[in-house]
């Protein structure tokens, strides 16, 4: 009930309208802009001026979901036979996340007619852990379908022993998880561990916008001197490849939800 510039809220005491307004606002997660239009790069399939998951599963919603066609087809032409094809997402993929990356550079004025995208926004998404000795890293989206993402984490005070997706969203469908086939890549390495996930690649698949946080990875801790352990989204843990970026990806677009931390115990 509402009492001029004061408001009670069931049983809860009356509190000024002001107050009520600043800590709802503490609880919601910031929106979070699209990457913005950038300067085309080899492997830029949605226009944005990087190269990072979204790109291959841009590729990928064009040939199989009826999404739009990569603003320039010489950025991504992988193979190159003139076509954007399956195997130019499958190569996109590997090259972020293989041994020995290699990008062609874009040939003078290949893609100087090229359109690129409008801006976009996503309301209330951001990364989260929960857990203790087994730490959960965790998505939540409220107004945007998730196509996949990547991620890097870091452990200061213990070390990440395993990491996997499974009991996880990121499973395969066949285990209890959300992902039709799609691609899946998470290790654990010398630096932290890194995962990287499409939830479908000839079979759309996504994750529907939810106010409750989704478990995408699940890492086990070995403790250091003490309990103490901070973990921490990074943009510079390396697999198999490239720096992982931290990025989350809706609608073939890059998003970049603020980098979370947490400390753990890691005795629990």
């Amino acid at each position: 009930m509402r009492y001029g510039a004061f408001v009670r809220v069931g049983s809860l005491p009356i509190v000024p309208l002001a107050l009520l307004a600043a800590l709802l606002a503490g609880c919601a997660a910031p929106s979070v802009d699209a990457v913005k239009a950038g300067p085309l790069v080899p492997g830029d399939a949605n226009g944005d001026g990087r190269f990072d998951i979204s790109d291959p599963i841009y590729v990928t919603r064009n040939l199989f979901d009826k999404g739009p066609a990569p603003v320039c087809a010489a950025a991504v032409d992988m193979i190159p036979d003139g076509n954007v094809e399956v195997g130019d997402g499958l190569s996109l993929l590997a090259t972020l996340f293989s041994p020995l990356p290699y990008l062609a550079p874009l040939a003078s004025g290949a893609c100087d007619s090229a359109t690129t995208p409008s801006g976009a926004k996503a309301d209330r998404l951001r990364w989260g852990f929960s857990g203790g000795g087994t730490t959960t890293v965790t998505l939540e989206s409220m107004d945007r379908d998730v196509d996949g993402w990547s991620l890097g984490v870091t452990a200061d005070g213990c070390t990440i022993a395993a990491a996997t997706t499974n009991g996880t969203v990121a499973a395969d469908r066949f285990d209890g998880g959300q992902r039709a086939v799609g691609y899946e890549n998470t290790r654990v390495t010398s630096a932290g561990a890194v995962s990287a996930v499409v939830l479908g690649w000839n079979v759309p698949a996504r994750l529907a916008a939810s106010p409750k946080p989704y478990d995408v990875l699940q890492l086990t801790l070995t403790k250091g001197d003490t309990c103490n352990c901070t973990l921490s989204l990074s943009n510079d843990v390396v697999g198999d490849g490239l720096a992982v970026a931290t990025v989350v990806t809706a609608g073939g677009r890059s998003y970049l939800p603020e980098l979370a931390s947490a400390k753990v115990n890691v005795c629990k």
